[in-house]
């Protein structure tokens, strides 16, 4: 409208300026100024008259030039529904042309909001993607090498929850020796109660309705009429009342190990509708990286328990031994705690060997360890040393007290056979001590100390109870 307005006035001055000039002048310049007065006043508005007609024209041509520019920009389907026609003497014409153009201006730019939108959301997916790795990068050596296990499952159930931000709650369940889900972590409820409660797999939150098991992440909406559906025993208002009576949806992800189901993590929402399509796909992607550090875990574990005990006895073998004997090595120094080093040898074992196989000799050996741990302080350490030798340190004993114990011990396997064959086998072992500091505080030298007097008891063993086998 101002402009409208500028136009008018614009008009008028030029109208009033021609009608003054055009009759003032001739005025001035002849006697009979009437002809002149019409002529110059018709060439005056001719003048204005072209010259806003080359304005317009001017106009009009950048004009459109933006609709080219305009129409160039929008998209096809917009593109195609516009006809701009825009004439000055057609203004039905002319207003069809501006409400088409404004049509198509504005589904241009809601197209683009909608593009802007889609942009965001794939921005925001690729954003949690990046999070999800760097978060499974993050954990993959701490779940390998991590040797407390609660800590583990711990730290299994928080990154899960990370990955998946609309929970405020959740647990982890691990498949026990008894084929049994049991709550191993818990964030948002009591652990420790719900430690006792153990599922069985197709009573759990993983049973479909026809019966098998979910092996991918899955949502619940109600878990509590989900629960009270699958679980017996009333098992679905004990954990009602552990975990309260809030807790509205619910992400479950299996987690599977060579196609045996490993463990399974939840995570609670007190809301319904909480996750989302995305947030399986995400966790999908995580109990999959989980899955495959767990292997690692599992592997790393083998070889480190390879690495550290001996593969038929189950206890320390001698390298592992010798790492551990410097921590009693240490104490020793500093005067906190003296100890007894043990060596023990089974007695016998190449004529058991001989006379009824190696297998016998590899029970025998089995047996020998198990009687005796049940028998040593539970302190002591305990290693495989070499073929029929063991080695022990026993901390805080007295050479004398050391050798009543050993005596009780030896006593104790006088009762102790392996049955074999139909075959009672005498399972006997003789022992030397050595005392660390009083005698040496250097593992060689004790060893050698402990072995010598080893032989003496042996003697003496063998000449008090001959072995029934030998030939």
């Amino acid at each position: 409208m101002k402009r409208y307005h500028t136009y008018i006035q614009f008009t008028l001055l030029q109208l009033l300026g021609s009608l003054f000039i055009g009759l003032w002048l001739p005025t001035v310049l002849f006697d009979k100024p009437l002809v002149p007065q019409l002529l110059l006043t018709a060439l005056i508005l001719i003048l204005f008259r072209a010259y806003a007609f080359y304005m317009i024209r001017n106009a009009f041509d950048a004009f459109q030039r933006v609709m080219k520019t305009l129409e160039e920009t929008m998209p096809l389907s917009s593109r195609q529904e516009l006809n701009i026609s825009f004439d000055i003497y057609r203004s039905a014409e002319a207003r069809q042309s501006a409400q088409q153009l404004e049509n198509a201006l504005r589904a241009s730019m809601e197209e683009q909001r909608q593009m802007n939108l889609r942009y965001a959301t794939i921005n925001m997916a690729l954003e949690r993607h990046v999070e999800a790795r760097e978060t499974m990068l993050d954990i993959a050596n701490d779940l390998i090498y991590m040797e407390d296990t609660a800590s583990f499952f711990d730290l299994i159930l928080n990154k899960a929850i990370t990955i998946a931000p609309s929970a405020g709650y959740g647990s982890f369940l691990v498949v026990d020796e008894n084929n049994r889900l049991r709550y191993t972590s818990a964030k948002g409820f009591d652990l420790e109660s719900l430690r006792p409660v153990s599922l069985k797999i197709h009573e759990s939150f993983l049973k479909k309705s026809d019966g098998s098991l979910h092996t991918k992440p899955f949502i619940i909406e109600d878990l509590y009429a989900y629960n009270a559906q699958i679980m017996r025993d009333g098992t679905d208002e004990i954990l009602k009342k552990i975990t309260g009576p809030d807790i509205k949806s619910t992400l479950s992800a299996p987690i599977y190990i060579e196609d045996q189901l490993y463990g399974l993590v939840n995570l609670d929402c007190t809301d319904v509708g909480c996750f989302t399509e995305e947030d399986l796909i995400f966790m999908e992607y995580f109990v999959t990286q989980i899955s495959i550090a767990v292997q690692n875990r599992q592997l790393v574990e083998r070889a480190m328990y390879l690495s550290r005990y001996d593969k038929l006895t189950g206890i320390y073998n001698r390298g592992h031994f010798e790492e551990k004997f410097y921590n009693y090595h240490e104490r020793a120094i500093h005067g906190e705690e003296p100890f007894i080093l043990v060596l023990m040898d089974l007695n016998n074992l190449k004529t058991i060997n001989d006379r009824f196989g190696h297998i016998a000799g590899d029970q025998s050996l089995k047996l020998f360890v198990r009687e005796l741990k049940r028998r040593l302080p539970e302190e002591a350490l305990l290693a495989r040393f070499g073929g029929d030798e063991f080695i022990c340190i026993l901390p805080g004993l007295s050479q004398q007290e050391a050798s009543e114990s050993l005596e009780a011990i030896t006593a104790a396997f006088e009762q102790v056979y392996l049955e074999f064959n139909y075959s009672q086998i005498p399972i006997r072992f003789s022992y030397g001590i050595a005392s660390s500091p009083d005698e040496s505080m250097v593992l060689d030298i004790l060893v050698k100390l402990a072995d010598s007097r080893m032989y003496e008891h042996k003697a003496k063993m063998k000449a008090k109870t001959p072995f029934p086998f030998v030939d």
